[in-house]
């Protein structure tokens, strides 16, 4: 990224906002551009009160990368919220789970939805394969089981579905991921309402 008007700048000044439109990459250009030149002004404001005051501007800036964090995570959560694939809205909100925890809940919450979802999903693609091993089972005492299990440990009459598994597992898992979705949404649209804070200058 070509730096204009730096040349009133010390090298260190030139070279925090060169890493900063690096730091900045994933972002378009035009917003790159003026996150940098609006450092890049208050960088030359701050000069005009004297090297100290550049210094300790520099400083409360902190490194380049850390100050284009949160622009760089509010891109690429809008995106991920924007596409129609579950996965990067899911990494989206786990690597804000350590600084949020709408983020952590939401993201959390859907892989374990979808997790289960797969389980009904797997459920309902083996019955056909080794059907009778997998089932809902009714046994003594009350007891049910839902799933896959070893072959013997439940009386294959006790099976209450047979094939009809099938659609009921492949309806849960559907649930699962729908909600899942709704939920990392839900966490995603929370999160930018209220966006990371970013450094004040």
């Amino acid at each position: 990224m070509e730096l204009d008007g730096t040349s009133s700048l010390p090298p260190v000044a030139v070279l925090y906002l060169r890493r900063l439109g690096w730091a900045l990459r994933p972002l378009p250009d035009g917003d790159r551009q003026r996150i940098v030149l609006e450092i890049q002004a208050h960088l030359t404001d701050r000069l005009g009160q004297g090297q100290a005051a550049l210094d300790d501007a520099l400083r409360k800036l902190g490194p380049p990368h850390d100050f284009a964090r949160a622009f760089v995570q509010e891109f690429e959560l809008s995106g991920a919220l924007a596409g129609t694939s579950p996965l990067p809205l899911v990494l989206a909100l786990l690597d804000r789970g350590g600084r949020s925890a709408v983020s952590l809940m939401a993201g959390l919450g859907a892989f374990v939805l979808y997790m289960i979802g797969g389980a009904f999903a797997v459920t309902a693609l083996l019955k056909p394969i080794i059907p009778g091993q997998v089932g809902l089972w009714a046994g003594p005492h009350g007891a049910v089981q839902f799933g896959v299990t070893s072959a013997g440990v439940w009386d294959p009459s006790a099976e209450l579905l047979g094939y009809g598994i099938i659609p009921v597992a492949l309806l849960l898992a559907g649930l699962c991921y729908v909600l899942g979705t709704r939920l990392l949404r839900r966490g995603a649209r929370a999160l930018l309402a209220d966006p990371a804070p970013r450094p004040q200058f």
